[in-house]
């Protein structure tokens, strides 16, 4: 019964993740360990979000407008596919 009202006060005190001592049977708390683990989770989700941002708008976008103006300048098919191998890279 004892046992089952610690693990119950460590379901209060731990919130969703329940990893107080009570629940862990006398371990360290891990609250301090899953904060650092979902601070470094915030850090990459923002770095990838402006990282593809970054990618679409300022590197994407600026060679298609160079593709673009290739297709508009080209007379025949083979300028055509030449600006499409140099967009491609």
């Amino acid at each position: 019964a004892a046992a089952a009202a610690a693990a119950a006060a460590g379901d209060a005190e731990g919130g969703a993740t329940g990893l107080t001592s009570a629940r862990l049977g006398g371990m360290v708390s891990l609250g301090g360990a899953v904060k650092r683990c979902l601070r470094l989770r915030s850090h990459m989700a923002h770095f990838t979000s402006h990282f593809q941002h970054y990618i679409m708008f300022e590197v994407l976008e600026e060679t298609w407008n160079t593709f673009q103006a290739a297709l508009g300048e080209a007379s025949d098919l083979d300028s055509v596919i030449e600006a499409h191998e140099h967009y491609l890279g």
